[in-house]
């Protein structure tokens, strides 16, 4: 699919020079979103020089097909200012979402995005100063079906272990409800566990636990936790459902997340928190893997299998 951006035309792997596109089209030169004042679109650019921001921790492509992109802003925690409030509105103002990957000065067109349902998490990254802060990781879906061009984009970070941990802060769905049409029932969907995850850190509170909100990167993988809770030294992932499907992908996911972290001097146990209890043989599969599953009991939780 070609994208014309004023006289220069582009097919999907085109590289060029990205003065040529700052010649023809203006906008901030030196920034990963460009939002060009006379053309209604939004440009983003991946690339190496993202590392020493810590962008680069979270900008990839997903093995469902979509993209994260990680916002603007090197020191703190990200806003929605400028570039991230363009991108959140994207929708709203009819403006379309283009992605290139840098590499130096060339870039190379991979085609146009548009805000996937659930279109942002709030993630760990360092800033600039290597301090550990909340970031905006966007989430873009290909409009064609055809922006992912060849090879995944190259991951600038080393394929290290790290860790980074901070104190829990409470989520709310609100925030994430921008200004876009959605498919109501993927919204609904994600909202599920989305309240379950809090509900049930709401209720670790009044037992006195230590809830924290973890990253890591192991081998150049990202990983995200749902939740750790120190004081237990316990990692959970959460579900929607405790559907066959759903218990297996967690089931790999939490051991993951257990292997890491403990190779890393943080060692875990592992537990799953579903809505409802799974079916009998999975649920011995999980005692026999010593994994805890837990889930809703009344207006508490309680674990199904732990001894």
């Amino acid at each position: 699919m070609a994208f014309n951006l004023g006289r220069i035309r582009l097919e999907l792997g085109d590289t060029l020079r990205r003065s040529e596109i700052h010649a023809e089209v203006g906008g901030q030169s030196q920034y990963g979103i460009v939002t060009p004042s006379k053309f209604p679109v939004i440009l983003i650019f991946s690339g190496i020089a993202g590392k020493t921001y810590g962008y680069s921790l979270h900008d990839n492509w997903l093995d469902d097909g979509t993209f994260d992109f990680t916002g603007e802003g090197q020191v703190g925690d990200q806003v929605f200012l400028r570039g991230n409030k363009a991108l959140r509105d994207s929708q709203s103002n009819d403006k379309t979402i283009h992605l290139f990957q840098s590499k130096g000065s060339q870039v190379t067109y991979r085609g146009e995005l548009e805000l996937s349902p659930v279109p942002y998490q709030l993630r760990l990254a360092p800033d600039v100063n290597g301090n550990s802060r909340r970031v905006i990781v966007f989430n873009f879906t290909p409009v064609s079906g055809r922006a992912h061009f060849g090879s995944t984009l190259p991951n600038s970070v080393e394929p290290i272990d790290v860790w980074m941990s901070e104190d829990w802060k409470d989520l709310d769905w609100s925030e994430y409800q921008v200004n876009a049409p959605y498919n109501d029932q993927a919204v609904a969907r994600n909202r599920v566990e989305f309240e379950l995850t809090q509900d049930y850190v709401d209720w670790l509170k009044t037992k006195g636990h230590t809830v924290k909100q973890v990253s890591g990167l192991s081998e150049g993988i990202r990983l995200h936790p749902d939740l750790d809770i120190e004081d237990q030294g316990v990692v959970v992932e959460a579900k929607r459902s405790s559907s066959r499907g759903h218990m297996r992908t967690a089931i790999g996911q939490v051991l993951d997340y257990k292997y890491s972290m403990t190779k890393n001097g943080k060692a875990r146990k592992a537990r799953i928190l579903v809505p409802a209890a799974p079916t009998e043989d999975i649920l011995e599969l999980c005692t026999e893997l010593e994994i805890d599953v837990v889930c809703r009991d009344g207006s508490g939780f309680r674990s199904l299998n732990q001894n």
